[in-house]
């Protein structure tokens, strides 16, 4: 691929510029593209006709696993971070991606992004989404659904590189949500040395669903509320069962239900070891914490000598 010209842009993924001294750099290779060159890019018809909108406002950039379209170098850049970031950290849940390099479209007009989301057929309250291999993402907001849409998509991106179409909804988006989050917060820890937080609502006990009904889903209703119960739960249900084994099982369950498509509870009772008496144990625990508040990474400052998984990503140079 021939690029206009390429720039090997230091971004200090664990500290540096922004902040977070002595946790360590690395350096992130960016390279702008030509538009000849991404006239030669494999995309999406989505994506190709998402470029002709104000076509000259576009920049194109890519890293070692990315191409990223946005409207300034800034957005590249933190995109890039955190999806590279999110990339490598992947491979330790469902080893190396096969595939090329997916394209990233970031789109901060409002406007422009209600009219893709409706000529796609999206959900409203979509702020991102993932179709054919390309990942669109709304850069127009700061809050936290910002922060968790890229590792949100990189997680269902990584299913279908390896399983393609029509893994079981409720196991991909629980492991969307479950990953996902856990990505964009180790990211944040790494990058400004303080998590991220949020707090779950208490769900009423009429409106807490089955695992047997939740595991029957093929997409979240359209109302927003219903929909981010549901959300919550399915997140709920997967971080149950992703906890309840060891890794070795855990890898095994997952690609049980993404994989080989098995129906539930075969795949948590075949491959996660559980007995039918211990499944409906954890079912029960679950629906007790769903009816209170819950918290997640409740902000603390992260120290400079804590003990943090390593998450240094493994980026490669181009010749």
């Amino acid at each position: 691929m021939k690029t206009l010209w390429k720039m090997a842009v230091r971004i200090a993924l664990f500290g540096g510029i922004w902040g977070g001294a002595g946790i360590g750099q690395a350096t992130l290779p960016l390279a702008r593209l030509s538009a000849d060159a991404v006239a030669e890019l494999e995309m999406t018809p989505v994506g190709r006709a998402l470029l002709t909108r104000n076509r000259d406002e576009w920049v194109h950039a890519e890293t070692p696993h990315f191409v990223l379209h946005a409207g300034q170098n800034h957005q590249i850049y933190r995109a890039a971070e955190e999806a590279e970031f999110a990339w490598a950290e992947l491979d330790t849940w469902f080893g190396p991606a096969p595939g090329g390099k997916a394209n990233i479209f970031l789109v901060t007009d409002g406007a422009l992004w209600r009219q893709l989301v409706a000529q796609c057929g999206w959900p409203p309250s979509s702020l991102a989404a993932h179709t054919g291999g390309d990942l669109f993402v709304l850069r127009a907001r700061r809050d936290l659904s910002a922060q968790l849409a890229v590792p949100h998509e990189l997680v269902h991106l990584r299913v279908y590189r390896l399983w393609g179409e029509g893994a079981p909804f409720w196991a991909e988006e629980g492991l969307a949500e479950l990953l996902g989050w856990r990505l964009a917060d180790a990211f944040h820890r790494k990058r400004y040395r303080r998590g991220l937080h949020r707090v779950f609502p208490p769900i009423p006990e009429a409106r807490v669903l089955s695992w047997r009904v939740l595991t029957q889903m093929e997409d979240y209703p359209e109302d927003p509320v219903v929909m981010q119960e549901h959300v919550q739960q399915i997140r709920r249900m997967a971080k149950s069962l992703l906890e309840s084994g060891d890794e070795e099982k855990v890898q095994e369950f997952i690609a049980a239900f993404l994989q080989k498509r098995l129906p539930w509870p075969d795949g948590a009772t075949r491959h996660m070891g559980l007995t039918p008496e211990e499944l409906e144990r954890l079912e029960q625990e679950n629906r007790l914490r769903l009816m209170e508040e819950e918290r997640e990474g409740w902000p603390q400052e992260v120290q400079a000598d804590e003990a943090l998984p390593p998450l240094q990503p493994r980026l490669i140079s181009r010749p």
